[in-house]
Order: C-alpha cells, then sequence, then structure tokens
C-alpha cells in the first residue's frame, strides 16, 4: 500500500486500513453500522470522501434543539402556509394505557401537494423550491425534515395533486443508518391508492380530546375519507413519537392549541383555519390591540382594546456598516383601569396577562419570538401592562439573529440599541403612568376600613410591655388642636373614593396606619410617628414592592372571594396570612423604631440612615 499520510515527527507512520480506523474512528456503541464501514472506506487511501455522511448526519438532526414539541410542529404548518393550504388541521392520537402511552402526530392540509419529483426534493435536506427566499416563511429547505426526525425516528409524506393521485415517500434514520453507501439517494416515491388504515383513522375517527361535540372531523367515515382530502394537499404522519414534551395527548393539544393561536395570529385573522384535535384554534393577539382575538370574547371586560402609544419605524443595518431594512415598532398600553378590577382567574387564565408575552417579534407576519427583552423593559411589577411588537421582514435575519429553525431571535447588541434608543422614552412614561396607577389601587385595596394587620397591631397593645401612649387632650386649645392633627392625617392617608370623614373615622379608631406613596428616591418604608399613632409608609416605586409586596397583596385579595369576586383560590392558599404577617413585620419595625427615636434625635437619624441604605442594598439585590 502507498502511504500518502504527512510524516509527523515522533510519530510511527501508521501501517494498515485497518488501524487507520482503529485510531482515529472512536464510534460509540449505538452508532450506525452502515456509517462505520463508510468510515473505514473513506480513510482508505485514494478513496472519495463524501462533503456530507448521511448515516451520521441524519442521526444529528434528531437533536436540532425544538424547545418544545409544538414549536417543531409549527416547522411543518409553515410548510402548509407556504404551499397555500388554506386549512390545516394538527393531530394527537393517544394509544395505550395509563403509564404507557404512545403519541401518533399528523398534520394534514389543502395546500397545492406536490408532484413525485418536488416530493422527493422536499424530502431532502436542503432540498427547497423557495430556498433564500426572504419574502415567505421557510428559507433553508430543512424545517419539516428536522421538525419530523426531532419527534421519531421515521416518518412518512403523502402529498397529492388529484383526487387519489398519493403518492408516499419514508425518511427513517434506522434505514438511513444500515447504507453502506458513500452518497445516499432519496428514494423514488410510491405511488398508493388509499391511505393506510391506521393514517385514514386519525381522519376520521374522534381523538380522545377534546369532548366529541367539540370537534369538527374531517369525514366520517373511512370511506369518505379520500372525498374529503380535496384535489390537492399533503399529509405528513409521524407514528411512534419518541421525543416529545407531555405523555398524554390532551396536554399536547392545549399547548398547540394555545401557542398556534398566537404565533399565526395574524394568517388566522386573514383567513387561514387551523384544527388541533378537530378543534378550531383561535387567534391570540398578545398586545390586545386586534378586535379578531381570543381575548375580546372574555366575558367581563367593558374595554376590549389596548391602547396604541407610538409606532415607529427604524432604519436598521443588516450588518454594521452595510445595507439596511426597516423594523416597525409599536408599543401598546393595556387598559389597566378596567381589567385590573377583574378576577384574578380571568387575568391569568382567560385574558394571559401574565403568561411573559411582553414583547412579540414577527418576521413576515409570523410570530418568532414572544417574552421579555431586558435590553428593552427590565422585569418590573407593572411589566404585564404594556406591549412591544416589532415587525421585520426577511431581509434583516442576520441583524434579527434568526435560527435557522425558528426558535426564536437573537437581536444584535446594535439593533437593540436602535430599538431601545426610538421607543425607550415612551416605554419610560408608560410605566411611570402605570405605577403611578398601582400605588392609588393599592390605598384602595383594603376597603373596609382598617386593615387586618393594622386591627392585629391594634389588638396586640393591650399585652405589649410598652403601650402606645394615646393623646388626653384636656383643655379646649388641646383638643382643637389634636382634631387638626388628625383631620391633617387623614388627609394624607385618605385613599381614592374614600370620604373625608371616613378617613378621620379611620385614624381616630387606629393606632397604627399604612399609606403609600411613589419616589423612586425613597427607602421602601417610612416611619412616622403622628398625633399618637404609628404612620407606615410604603413606596410602590421600590423594587420590593413591584416583586413581593404588590404580587403577594393581589394574591391575598385573590384568595379571599369576598374582596373581588374571584373563586379560583388554587395556589394562593395562606397568602393572605402571609401578606398580614409580612405587615404586620413592617408594623413592629416601625412601632420600634418610633420608639426608640421619638425622644433622641440621634437616634431617629440613625434608623433614617439605616432605612435609606438597607433598601439601596436590597434594591440592588433585587435588581441585579
Amino acid at each position: 500500500m502507498s502511504n500518502d499520510y504527512p510524516e509527523i515527527e515522533g510519530v510511527e507512520p501508521i501501517e494498515t486500513d485497518i488501524q487507520i480506523a482503529a485510531d482515529v474512528a472512536t464510534w460509540g456503541d449505538s452508532a450506525p453500522r452502515g456509517g462505520k464501514v463508510v468510515m473505514s472506506r473513506v480513510l482508505k487511501d485514494g478513496a472519495k470522501v463524501p462533503m456530507f455522511f448521511g448515516q451520521t448526519l441524519i442521526r444529528s438532526l434528531r437533536d436540532q434543539g425544538y424547545s418544545s414539541t409544538t414549536s417543531a410542529l409549527c416547522e411543518i404548518i409553515d410548510n402548509s402556509i407556504q404551499w397555500g393550504a388554506n386549512n390545516v388541521r394538527v393531530y394527537f392520537r393517544q394509544s395505550g394505557g395509563k403509564g404507557d402511552y404512545g403519541i401518533d402526530v399528523a398534520v394534514l392540509d389543502d395546500g397545492k401537494g406536490m408532484s413525485p419529483n418536488v416530493l422527493k426534493l422536499a424530502m431532502s435536506f436542503g432540498g427547497s423550491l423557495n430556498y433564500d427566499k426572504r419574502s415567505g416563511i421557510g428559507r433553508y429547505g430543512m424545517g419539516m425534515k428536522t421538525a419530523a426526525l426531532s419527534m421519531a425516528p421515521s416518518f412518512d409524506v403523502y402529498s397529492w395533486e388529484g383526487e387519489k393521485d398519493i403518492y408516499r415517500l419514508t425518511l427513517d434514520v434506522d434505514e438511513v443508518g444500515k447504507s453502506r453507501l458513500n452518497m445516499i439517494e432519496m428514494q423514488d416515491p410510491e405511488s398508493v391508492n388509499d391511505l393506510p388504515t391506521e393514517v385514514a383513522t386519525i381522519i376520521c375517527k374522534p381523538m380522545i380530546w377534546p369532548n366529541r361535540d367539540d370537534q369538527q372531523l374531517v369525514a366520517e367515515a373511512e370511506d369518505d375519507v379520500y372525498q374529503a382530502l380535496g384535489g390537492s394537499g399533503t399529509l405528513v404522519y409521524i407514528p411512534d413519537c419518541d421525543r416529545i414534551d407531555a405523555a398524554k395527548a390532551r396536554t399536547l393539544a392545549e399547548r398547540a392549541i394555545k401557542d398556534i393561536g398566537r404565533i399565526y395570529r395574524k394568517f388566522i385573522d386573514n383567513g387561514l383555519r387551523i384544527w388541533v384535535n378537530n378543534k378550531i384554534v383561535q387567534s391570540f393577539d398578545p398586545t390586545y390591540w386586534s378586535q379578531n382575538s381570543r381575548h375580546v370574547q372574555v366575558e367581563g371586560i367593558s374595554e376590549t382594546k389596548s391602547r396604541l402609544v407610538v409606532a415607529k419605524t427604524v432604519s436598521i443595518e443588516r450588518s454594521p456598516g452595510g445595507e439596511k431594512g426597516n423594523l416597525s415598532i409599536r408599543l401598546y398600553e393595556l387598559p389597566i383601569e378596567d381589567w385590573s378590577q377583574l378576577p384574578r382567574s380571568v387575568r391569568k387564565n382567560s385574558l394571559r396577562l401574565y403568561d411573559d408575552h411582553n414583547v412579540s417579534i414577527l418576521r413576515n407576519d409570523r410570530e418568532m419570538f414572544a417574552g421579555v427583552v431586558p435590553e428593552i423593559a427590565r422585569r418590573h411589577g407593572d411589566l404585564n401592562w404594556f406591549r412591544v411588537q416589532i415587525d421585520f421582514s426577511g431581509d434583516l435575519d442576520e441583524a434579527m439573529g434568526l435560527s435557522s429553525n425558528k426558535q426564536g431571535v437573537r437581536p444584535k447588541p446594535y439593533v437593540l440599541e436602535e430599538i431601545s434608543k426610538a421607543i425607550g422614552n415612551e416605554v419610560g412614561a408608560v410605566r411611570e403612568r402605570i405605577r403611578k396607577f398601582q400605588n392609588t389601587s393599592a390605598a384602595a385595596n383594603n376597603r373596609s376600613g382598617i386593615s387586618a394587620a393594622e386591627r392585629k397591631a391594634n389588638e396586640a397593645e393591650d399585652i405589649q410591655s410598652e403601650r402606645i401612649e394615646m393623646p388626653n387632650p384636656i383643655t379646649d386649645e388641646e383638643r382643637q388642636a389634636l382634631h387638626q392633627q388628625i383631620r391633617e392625617l387623614a388627609a394624607s392617608i385618605r385613599r381614592e373614593g374614600e370620604s373625608e370623614d371616613a378617613a378621620i373615622a379611620r385614624v381616630e379608631g387606629s393606632a397604627y396606619l399604612t399609606k403609600y406613596t411613589h419616589d423612586p428616591f425613597w427607602p421602601f418604608y417610612h416611619v412616622e410617628y403622628k398625633a399618637g399613632r404609628v404612620v407606615l409608609t410604603i413606596n410602590t416605586a421600590h423594587p420590593f414592592y413591584d416583586r413581593v409586596y404588590r404580587p403577594l397583596s393581589e394574591a391575598a385579595l385573590s384568595a379571599n372571594p369576598e374582596n373581588d369576586g374571584d373563586e379560583d383560590t388554587a395556589g394562593f392558599s395562606g397568602a393572605a396570612d402571609v401578606m398580614v404577617g409580612l405587615q404586620l413585620l413592617l408594623f413592629s419595625l416601625a412601632r420600634t423604631q418610633s420608639f426608640m427615636g421619638r425622644n433622641e434625635p440621634d437616634r431617629a437619624k440613625l434608623f433614617d440612615k439605616m432605612r435609606r441604605e438597607w433598601s439601596d442594598i436590597l434594591a440592588t439585590q433585587l435588581e441585579s
């Protein structure tokens, strides 16, 4: 044998092809056998090396990294839309018993269908009639195959351009792995007169979820399937799924309905119909601007539309110093005045305000990302009450960091800077309005006079070692001065909608009082001792209020149906007691500091400094 490998100083020449294979190819036990043979062959002198090792590449593509089963399915739905479908149906068929469920997945559309040659091309990796076309949804000719393989090791595609003119092509990871060919070619599609029963029954039999009455079947019997398929279309069948993110069809279907309605909302609004397990999917707009969105149907809301704060078009470089494209940016403010009064169960489950969909990014009308973008708006308690929608075309794919499998976007830093610069001031103004409203609402949370924490603190005074001394005026002048102090104090703690007399009565009836302010330069809490009362001021501008105090207060209200009519108390058990405990902790601090500092100015200054430094440190920790 001739040896064309370069000699390396200090290394003995390799003598045989077997030694080459043994020393270089250290494959795992489950590696495809055909691939090992090809690897050994190409290591021989003069052998041609394929650009891609099909036996191993196809297995590697199973680990493409889809964030969820729904996100993988969306790749297949993208293909249906690209091929002109008006109706797309997604199926999750469950079989087997508890603890041993099996799931088959299918996607059926009424698009143009594919001829045998086109089907063959579409099943190849990189094969696409729209490669690098940036005006559509797909670009690379990889999505459908990698998505299907991410769920199961084999799948079938049936496509037809005329009635009963059906062609089938199968892609099987194990079969490809057995091949000993250097170049693996696609098989020719097989002409089939009928869909196999296991596939046809998916179309004509009700799914295990939802209820039969909620399902709109394509056909009622297997004999009717072929006519129901129409003149053209495609069906992707993925049996025996071994890599999905839930064991039950119901869970998979519910997640798909929730996400698909949001991802394809603009297509649905324009007439596309999508079913999941024979249940029609409604569009859902996380900006709450579209009046075709499902949120419009939520009972109890009087305001169905968000407010458009600003709409801007920003010119963005595709790459630094390169050509430019346009981003459309829209900022919306949600109707907090109306919706904050709804029961938490409605806000959470029906309106889905707390799904962290603060920023929605769409490429060519298809949503690519929904979540929180710290560079645009960091997490705070006001984050649920405004939305940002960013639209871009395929020309800005590189700038927006679009991944090939559409698993989100990663905008380049200079893009985020431009977006923040464009709407930063408006976002700040919206957040300030929301916080001020929350500040006012927080003061009105205790609707029936003295709060539970204030009442418990009052009751505990009888057994304190040193009791609060309430003023005991003797002369008319002293009584008049005290009355004036009480009126001034009542004015400072008066809640929205509370009468002057009610506020005065509240002050007169309690030694502990709570009020709220909104000041970014104040500590979280402030203590005063006025008219014989401990006055605790809560600062709603402090991060502790956003992160802990307000959410806990909302949970406490939700746990008590008498407060706001919310009967959905799941997850909030004990929240009211915890809230009272937190308020008592603050009252006890306020009381102690008031007592210890009332006659010692230096000590009072020390306590004031401690509150400020503690609040600053806490804010830094919460926001880091």
